[in-house]
């Protein structure tokens, strides 16, 4: 039978399995291209370890560099002091000189002086300036002084200060700081132990200063660790059951300008007391002048304009009394710390005050708590409850408990560039406390709300740093005012701007046209008035329902730092760089005194709102008397505050000191010194008992006061 041959075509030859190569063969070589590419990783990789390695050669070289540079600024800021130090005895020596001669003149019956000698306090040319007291912040322009040595307190808490920095923006507002170094020098010199730091004002300070010269005095006073609480010791009262504020603040440290150099900010001389040195430190009989600080002429902003009234006279136009001056006619400045009798003064850890003894004394005061930051302390504000105090700073604001201490949160604009300096000059809760009002250099204002922490609005306009923010008894508004020479009326319901208050006229003095950038901005308590301070030295009174202006209050001769209106309505409290304070009586001023309307309207602003404008008042038409003019200071008064029953004035200075005043007699009731860098603002609580400050030194702090006894004077 024939065999059958199954034809090619048949269907198992389709199903038939490819046979692969034997099993344990060799794979086949990967394709050319994946080891071409793999090579190509290689080489990059080797190439960015070798750049890795240059980058970090060069990292230690530049801090070694750093290392050497901070190393030879310790050298010379020691060799500062020394001169200093020399500079203060030759001086100390000369004015008895000058003292001996003149009383052998006159005992020899020959013509002599008929006055005080007058001395130039400025020091041999070329010599950097020195600031015993912290430097103040004027943008802060000068008034953050830089300040003394570290001082621990002997408690379980230690404290840290330090001193502020320096912006020369001629258009912003005046802040005081002076001195300033890169953050890593900063650093360097708080490592090798050293945090004295001194500035030299080089022209007259703007508002924006006040805080930007803080800056730049600034030395790190950071420690790591949490904020640190100061629980009164031996004498100092305890804390009321009201609010307490401790804790501390992040923050990026200010630059350096390129056109300063490092060593004009160095601080000169080491104070021999920590506290009160820059009070009776001086020559007898010898009013407390600028030359304390030894600065140069540069150092200190020039008087404004002869053409102002002398603070003794009442306004032009006015009919009534001179203002008279305050009692206490440099008491506090003539104490001698060490030789106070103990029942005149009170200590602490790292702070005294020190009691007026010509007047009874019927209060008590003591440290609550210290809240540490890492940047110059622009502001602070209580909430209308008292329980919680709003610190602005570089960048950002924080809340802290007023009873613990203890730190709430961090308000940080998110959108803005958080690498860049932003200080908040100025803090304001609504009277509900629920909302939460900042101004900053970058010119927007920000409304928070506070339980949610977020921003719930933005107010724009301004055309400059703004320097101080207020809300209106009801809430229904909100003032504000910039370097921008105006300030401006926020609807709070609208979220816009009703009023541009314009600042037209031009204050002229011996050295030329003054600016006239608005510094402070408060709200009366019935809310019908706002009163602006300026850099022109006047105080203008404004009609919130109109935008008319009523009148201007002269009288300082030289910028006006802050205001505050009486818890009654009755008097107005300014604070100027000419080292007094002014109580004007608002009983005398004429409500229907408005410029003619042709001469303050004009066609309405970009965003709609009326823009009225101080040109064409006549002075003649001034009403508003000054009353009393208190000295006392030794420096530039930064920050003034009335107490919620209107019995103190408290104000702050450059000279590192907080002064509390009887507005009845115009007598200071105590000196108050804890802060080693200007005072640059205070704030009183509304429920009463604390007192906060906030200071160039990088520190808030927070203190209680009662009242002791029944007020008499001695």
């Amino acid at each position: 039978m024939a065999s059958h041959h199954p034809h090619p075509s048949h269907p198992h030859y389709a199903l038939r399995p490819v046979v692969g190569p034997p099993v344990g063969a060799a794979p086949a070589p990967p394709p050319q291209r994946i080891t071409e590419l793999l090579d190509c990783v290689k080489q990059e990789y080797d190439s960015l370890q070798t750049e890795a390695q240059h980058l970090k050669s060069q990292t230690q070289e530049f801090e070694s560099h750093v290392g050497t540079c901070t190393s030879d600024l310790t050298q010379l800021r020691e060799q500062l002091y020394q001169l200093e130090r020399e500079h203060q005895k030759l001086k100390t020596q000369y004015d008895e000189e000058l003292r001996r001669l003149h009383l052998e003149l006159e005992q020899r019956g020959t013509s002599g002086p008929a006055g005080p000698i007058s001395h130039d306090s400025r020091g041999p040319p070329n010599l950097p300036s020195s600031a015993t007291a912290p430097p103040p912040s004027n943008s802060f322009g000068g008034i953050v002084n830089a300040s003394g040595p570290v001082s621990t307190p002997t408690g379980t808490h230690g404290s840290h200060v330090s001193s502020i920095p320096n912006n020369s923006n001629p258009s912003g507002p005046i802040m005081h700081i002076e001195g300033n170094f890169p953050s890593r020098e900063r650093e360097g010199l708080y490592a090798n132990g050293s945090s004295q730091r001194e500035g030299i004002l080089s022209e007259h300070p703007n508002k924006r200063i006040r805080t930007e010269r803080d800056r730049e005095n600034e030395i790190d006073p950071r420690h790591p660790g949490s904020a640190i609480c100061h629980v009164p010791s031996g004498g100092v009262a305890s804390p009321p059951v009201l609010p307490n504020a401790a804790a501390r603040a992040p923050d990026p440290k200010p630059k350096l300008k390129t056109n300063e150099a490092p060593y004009s900010k160095l601080s000169v001389s080491t104070p021999p007391h920590m506290y009160g040195n820059s009070y009776h430190q001086r020559g007898e009989g010898h009013p407390p002048s600028a030359s304390h600080h030894l600065s140069g002429p540069s150092a200190l902003p020039p008087p404004v304009g002869a053409s102002n009234p002398p603070p003794s006279t009442a306004p032009s136009g006015t009919p009534g009394p001179p203002p008279t001056p305050g009692g206490n006619a440099n008491v506090l400045l003539d104490l001698d710390p060490d030789t106070l009798p103990s029942s005149m003064k009170k200590e602490g850890g790292d702070w005294m005050t020190m009691f007026n003894p010509k007047v009874k004394r019927v209060l008590d005061v003591g440290l609550v708590h210290t809240l540490v930051h890492d940047s110059v302390v622009c502001c602070v504000k209580f909430s209308p409850d008292g329980l919680i105090l709003a610190t602005g700073c570089n960048r950002h604001t924080t809340l802290y408990s007023t009873r613990t201490g203890s730190k709430i949160c961090t308000l940080l604009d998110e959108s803005h560039n958080t690498k860049a300096d932003n200080y908040i000059r100025s803090a304001s809760f609504s009277p509900d406390g629920k909302y939460l009002a900042t101004g900053s250099e970058d010119r927007i204002i920000r409304i928070w709300e506070v339980a949610k922490r977020r921003i719930v609005n933005r107010f724009q306009g301004h055309k400059s740093e703004i320097y101080s923010l207020a809300f209106s008894p009801d809430g229904s508004i909100l003032v504000s005012g910039s370097g921008d020479k105006t300030a401006r009326i926020w609807d709070m319901e609208q979220g816009l701007c009703t009023f541009h208050l314009l600042i037209e006229d031009i204050t002229v003095t011996e050295n030329g046209p003054v600016d006239a950038g608005v510094t402070s901005v408060c709200v009366s308590p019935d809310g019908t008035l706002l009163a602006a301070g300026s850099l022109d030295t006047v105080v203008r009174l404004w009609d919130t329902s109109t935008g008319h202006l009523l009148d201007k209050l002269k009288g300082h001769k030289d910028s006006v730092y802050s205001v505050a209106f009486s818890p009654d309505g009755k008097f107005l409290v300014s604070g100027s760089l000419d080292k007094t304070l002014k109580l004007w009586d608002l009983a005398t001023l004429n409500r229907n005194n408005m410029v003619n309307a042709s001469l303050v309207k004009r066609e309405d602003g970009e965003n709609g709102e009326k823009v009225t404008t101080d040109r064409g008042f006549d002075s003649s038409r001034a009403s508003t008397v000054c009353t009393t003019t208190l000295t006392g200071h030794k420096d530039y008064v930064l920050s003034v505050a009335v107490s919620p029953d209107g019995a103190w004035i408290m104000s702050g200075s450059k000279d590192r000191g907080v002064q509390v005043w009887d507005p009845k007699t115009g007598m200071a009731q105590f000196m108050l010194q804890g802060h080693r860098n200007s005072v640059i603002s205070i704030a009183v609580s509304e429920v009463g008992g604390l007192l906060a400050t906030g200071s160039g030194d990088w520190n808030a702090r927070i203190w209680s006061y009662e009242a002791i006894a029944d007020r008499e004077c001695v």
